[in-house]
C-alpha cells in the first residue's frame, strides 16, 4: 500500500512525462516555414521606386541639372537656328529661279510680240495690195532669222506640259518627277528631245489653283512625238505618288 506522498509523486511523474512513441509512429516533426526564394524578394520591391530616388535627389541636388537643362536648350536653338536658315536659304533659290524664269518668258514673250505686230502689218498691206515683193521677202526672212534664234517653229517641235494643283509645290513636284521619267525614256530611246527644268507660270494662281509648266523641245517631230507617246502613258504611276495634280499637254503651244 502507497503513502499519500508516494501517490502524489507518482501523479506528477505521470502528467510530467510524455508518453512513451511506439515504433510505428515514429518521432513527430513539426513543418520548418518556407523562405520565398530570390527573385521573388525582388519582384516585391516597388516598382517605381527610382522615381522616388529621382525625387529625392531632385529636392536636394536640383542645381546639379541646371547645365544638362543648358545643354538641351542650346541644342534645341541651333537645331532651330539651322532650320530657318535652311528655309530661307531655300525660299531665296526658288524666289531667283521665279524671277529667272519670269524675265525668260517676258523677252520671249517681247519677240512673238514684235513679231506679231510685223505679221499684222504685213498681212494689212497683202489685203490692201500695198505689199511690195521685195519688201515682203526681207520682212519674211527676218521673222524666220529671228524665230530660228529663238528655237521656235518652224525650226523647232515643242510641247508643253502645264499642271495645276491646290499648291505649287506639289505641281512642281509633278512636273520633277515627269521630268526624271522623260529624262529616262530619252536615253532608253535615243531621242534627240530635250527637257527644260519645271517653273511656275507667269501668272501662277488662277481659279484658286496654282500653275507651272515644263517645256520640251527637239528637232525632229517624229522623235518628239515617239517620246510624247511614251511619257503620257506613263503619268498614271506619277499621280500614284502625287496626287490631285491636273495635268495637260500642249504640242506647238500657241502661247510660245
Amino acid at each position: 500500500m502507497l503513502s499519500p506522498s508516494q501517490a502524489t509523486s507518482e501523479a506528477a511523474n505521470a502528467v510530467t512525462e510524455p508518453p512513451a512513441m511506439t515504433p510505428a509512429q515514429g518521432p513527430s516533426s513539426v513543418p520548418a516555414p518556407e523562405l520565398p526564394p530570390e527573385d521573388s524578394v525582388h519582384t516585391n520591391m516597388p516598382r517605381r521606386l527610382w522615381v522616388t530616388r529621382l525625387n529625392r535627389i531632385w529636392t536636394t541636388n536640383w542645381f546639379m541639372f541646371i547645365p544638362l537643362v543648358a545643354i538641351v536648350l542650346f541644342a534645341g536653338a541651333m537645331i532651330f537656328i539651322l532650320y530657318q536658315l535652311h528655309a530661307t536659304e531655300v525660299q531665296q533659290q526658288r524666289d531667283a529661279l521665279y524671277r529667272d524664269a519670269a524675265w525668260a518668258e517676258q523677252k520671249v514673250r517681247l519677240s512673238l510680240q514684235s513679231n506679231q505686230d510685223q505679221v499684222a502689218a504685213l498681212a494689212r498691206d497683202i489685203g490692201a495690195a500695198q505689199l511690195d515683193p521685195s519688201a515682203y521677202r526681207d520682212a519674211a526672212r527676218q521673222l524666220l532669222r529671228e524665230r530660228k534664234q529663238a528655237g521656235l517653229p518652224p525650226f523647232a517641235y515643242q510641247a508643253l506640259l502645264t499642271t495645276e494643283h491646290r499648291e505649287v509645290a506639289r505641281a512642281l513636284e509633278f512636273l520633277g518627277a515627269a521630268r526624271e521619267l522623260g529624262e529616262a525614256l530619252v536615253a532608253e530611246l535615243g531621242a534627240p528631245v530635250f527637257l527644260h527644268d519645271p517653273v511656275p507660270m507667269t501668272m501662277v494662281r488662277l481659279a484658286n489653283r496654282e500653275r507651272a509648266q515644263l517645256l520640251v523641245e527637239s528637232a525632229s517631230r517624229a522623235a518628239l512625238q515617239k517620246l510624247l507617246s511614251a511619257w503620257t502613258d506613263r503619268f498614271a504611276e506619277i499621280g500614284k505618288t502625287v496626287k490631285g495634280v491636273r495635268w495637260q499637254l500642249e504640242i506647238d503651244p500657241l502661247r510660245i
